[in-house]
């Protein structure tokens, strides 16, 4: 899914960079890793991207109006083998 907005409101904390978070996340796509009972949706953050390495391993939830749908590239089969 990739991230298209972030709710108004965020801010870091000392322990939580929410904020920082949500601003990196802009445009990037990330996999589904979990939905919670108020119907967010769960990424996580495996990015190895230098801007994402001290988020690595975490994860975000984020309202589904927030995310767009990204398609896998299909990949071609080999023959002959």
């Amino acid at each position: 899914m990739r991230v298209v907005g972030m709710p108004e409101g965020l801010e870091d904390v000392e322990e939580f960079k929410t904020l920082t978070l949500f601003k990196l996340s802009q445009g990037e796509i990330f996999r589904i890793c979990h939905f919670d009972r108020y119907n967010h949706v769960g990424l996580e953050i495996r990015k190895r991207k230098l801007q994402f390495r001290e988020f690595w391993m975490q994860s975000i939830y984020v309202e589904p109006h927030f995310l767009r749908r990204v398609r896998r590239a299909k990949t071609k089969k080999r023959t002959g083998q």
